[in-house]
């Protein structure tokens, strides 16, 4: 009897996620709702939300709203009413067998949120601000949905009043308000609003606004993974990817039997590094990289736990494939507006990750696949077959010299860096994703992803 709901750390969120959440149960996750927007064939962007524009590959979906620019409330673009207050199913289609796994997002209105934050009732006007879009409440089987996320211990949102005489404002004004607004829970407009199995939508990788404003390549996390000095979140993903690697491969060697034991540290060897490997997952650790205390407790979980997947996988045989991280892009829309609303980057792109295997990497292979004017990707796109593929070596970079970690413990164990250019594409959806093998013949696909390719004005 636990939860059916994941409210992710900072609302960050990806369809990647999905499989792993139905493994554990959880039936629905909250999404910031600009990324409902954002996937929209209409958005209508400004420079305002301080992201730069979407790609065109995730504007998938075509419902009929209404755009709504919000007053009383900071809310730099306009808002999807009633699109982007209702629960959706998303999916996740797996690459090698085109199953598809299914969520439900629930959306966390994010202008209202933030306000929310800033001290609850009053600090947002409950009343005047949502009673802007009551109008495209028509649907009784699909009631708005508005849901305030936010950490609830920033800025007023931590304080006494929030918690007491704002909540008992907020009490009686919905008392009062009975017949317009409804207080509940997203299990029971869940239980009481079933979402109809047609109902499905794609959302943009993301976060919430406090996150560098949500950006879909989670910047916060990961600002500068480009760059040809250190960067302390890099290396911390450096480290992680080749603990994880050595964890996985103990874990096939000698599997754990005791999520008790892991969350005890306690138990098999596989056991003890899974605890200590899953101490190194806190999102502050990158989201606050210049504390060396913090950006250092990454490369301390890894050592510790590699401490105890080595003893397992010195008594076993590698069967295990390179662990690759997500491939990285540079630029989000190539040949289009990135950060700067008057200027177009070029059309070639950058596709970087990093790549670990306890038995040696061997080959790291960027493969694409190109639609020409074919903007949003359909279910043959997908999926790693059909289609021609084209294999484009990447170039390894060690974390040596000026990229070296510079974390109190060094790491024992880190991945190398793989970098590759994409040239000579326009006007074109890009199918693509990272291949790696190991000197013992073991062979890993990263996930596929998407992007559309404009050309440069």
């Amino acid at each position: 009897n636990f939860p059916r709901g994941l409210f992710p750390p900072e609302n960050a969120f990806s369809p990647r996620m999905i499989p792993a959440l139905l493994d554990a149960g959880i039936t629905w996750v909250l999404v910031d709702n600009i990324h409902f927007d954002r996937a929209h064939v209409e958005y209508p962007w400004n420079s305002g939300t301080n992201i730069y524009p979407p790609n065109p590959s995730d504007q998938r979906n075509n419902a009929t709203t209404n755009w709504v620019q919000l007053n009383d409330v900071w809310c730099p673009s306009k808002v999807s009413a009633p699109f982007g207050y209702r629960p959706y199913w998303v999916q996740y289609v797996d690459p090698d067998t085109a199953k598809v796994y299914q969520i439900i997002a629930v959306p966390g209105a994010r202008y209202e949120g933030v306000e929310d934050g800033r001290g609850g009732f009053g600090a947002l006007l409950y009343d005047q601000v949502l009673s802007q879009y009551a109008f495209a409440n028509t649907d009784p089987t699909r009631p708005i949905l508005t849901l305030l996320a936010h950490d609830g211990d920033n800025y007023g949102g931590g304080t006494d009043s929030y918690y007491h005489s704002n909540f008992d404002n907020f009490v009686s004004w919905i008392s009062g308000a009975s017949s317009r607004f409804e207080c509940t829970t997203v299990d029971d407009y869940l239980a009481r609003f079933p979402v109809p199995q047609t109902e499905v939508i794609h959302v943009e990788d993301g976060s919430w606004s406090g996150a560098n404003n949500g950006d879909p390549t989670f910047l916060k996390w990961n600002p500068n993974f480009f760059t040809t000095q250190y960067e302390p979140e890099r290396n911390s993903w450096a480290v992680l990817t080749a603990a994880m690697n050595r964890i996985l491969t103990a874990e096939m060697i000698a599997p754990y039997n005791s999520i008790e034991n892991i969350l005890s540290g306690k138990g098999s060897l596989t056991e003890q590094a899974l605890h200590y490997f899953l101490c190194g997952q806190a999102s502050d650790y990158e989201y606050w990289p210049t504390v060396l205390v913090w950006n250092s407790d990454p490369a301390r979980a890894a050592n510790l736990a590699v401490k105890y997947a080595d003893q397992v996988i010195a008594q076993g045989t590698d069967t295990t494939p390179p662990t690759i991280f997500v491939p990285q892009r540079q630029y989000w829309n190539p040949g289009s507006i990135n950060w700067n609303p008057s200027k177009r980057d070029p059309s070639n792109f950058n596709i970087s990750t990093l790549v670990y295997d306890v038995s040696g990497v061997v080959e790291v292979n960027l493969n694409i696949r190109v639609t020409p004017n074919q903007k949003t990707p359909n279910p043959s796109n997908m999926v790693y077959t059909g289609g021609s593929w084209t294999s484009i070596p990447m170039s390894k970079i060690t974390l040596t010299g000026t990229l070296a970690p510079q974390t109190d413990p060094l790491p024992t164990y880190i991945s190398d860096l793989y970098t590759v250019q994409v040239t000579g594409v326009i006007t074109s959806l890009v199918d693509y994703y990272v291949n790696a093998k190991d000197s013992k013949g073991n062979s890993k696909n990263s996930d596929i992803q998407h992007v559309w390719v404009d050309i440069k004005v």
